[in-house]
C-alpha cells in the first residue's frame, strides 16, 4: 500500500465524512457514526459476553462487530475521546459480581505510548473506575518490550508473542488484592492471560478481566 492510500485509509477510520454504518453525513456530529446509529447502539440491550481464559474470567460488554467495532476502532486508532460518553453509557448498564479492589489497564509499551499519545485501555479504565468508585493504577504493571502486532496471529502465536512482556513493578500494591484488568478488545485471551499470570505470581488474591468488546472467532 502506497503512502497516499495508507493515509486515506487512516483518515477514513479517524475522521470519516459520513457515518460508517448508514453513510449519513457527519457535518456536526463528532462521532464516526451518526446520531441515529449511536442511539441504535445505546438502545440495544446487549448481553455481556463471558469468556473463561486459562487464568481469569473476562466480561465483555458486547461482540466486536457492526457499530461497536466502528466505535472501538475510532477510539483505539484515532483517539476519538468524543466516544467516551457513549462507552460510559454502555458500561453503566453492566454490573460486575466479582469483588474488586483495584483496576489495572493493560499497559502499552513506552515507545507506542509516545507515538500514539494515549493508552485506550486507560481511558476505558477511568470510566469503569468512576462507575465502581475504585482506584486505577497505571504504573503497577508495565510492558517490558514492544511486541509484534497481534492481528493475524494464532492463539499459540499470540501467547508466544506476549510471553515475558509484562512485569509487576509494585508487588505490594497488588498483594492480597482482587484486581480487574481492563482492555479494549478480547480476542484469544492471550493478553489477559499474561497479565493475570504476572499479577497472581506477584501475590494478587484474584484476577478478572473487562473489555468493551469480544471478537467472535
Amino acid at each position: 500500500m502506497n503512502a497516499r492510500k495508507l493515509f486515506n485509509s487512516f483518515v477514513s477510520i479517524v475522521l470519516p465524512s459520513s457515518c460508517t454504518s448508514c453513510n449519513r453525513a457527519l457535518s456536526v456530529y463528532p462521532l464516526p457514526i451518526c446520531h441515529s446509529c449511536s442511539r441504535v447502539l445505546l438502545d440495544l440491550t446487549p448481553k455481556p459476553v463471558i469468556t473463561y481464559t486459562k487464568r481469569c474470567k473476562v466480561t465483555s460488554c458486547t461482540k466486536y462487530e457492526k457499530l461497536m467495532k466502528t466505535c472501538v476502532k475510532s477510539l483505539k486508532y484515532g483517539g476519538n475521546r468524543n466516544l467516551l460518553p457513549l462507552f460510559n453509557n454502555i458500561i453503566a448498564s453492566f454490573s460486575l459480581r466479582e469483588k474488586i479492589d483495584l483496576i489495572i489497564p493493560v499497559p502499552i509499551h513506552s515507545s507506542k505510548l509516545r507515538e500514539r499519545g494515549y493508552n485506550q485501555s486507560e481511558l476505558i479504565s477511568s470510566l469503569l473506575a468512576e462507575k465502581l468508585s475504585l482506584p486505577v493504577s497505571t504504573h503497577t504493571v508495565t510492558r517490558t518490550r514492544r511486541t509484534s502486532q497481534q492481528t493475524g496471529l494464532s492463539k499459540k502465536e499470540r501467547m508466544e508473542n506476549l510471553k515475558g512482556s509484562f512485569i509487576v513493578v509494585d508487588r505490594l500494591g497488588v498483594m492480597g488484592k482482587s484486581v480487574l484488568v481492563v482492555d479494549d478488545i478480547l480476542t484469544t485471551g492471550a493478553t489477559m492471560n499474561e497479565c493475570s499470570k504476572v499479577l497472581l505470581e506477584a501475590g494478587a488474591k484474584h484476577v478478572s478481566g473487562f473489555t468493551l468488546a469480544k471478537t467472535i472467532l
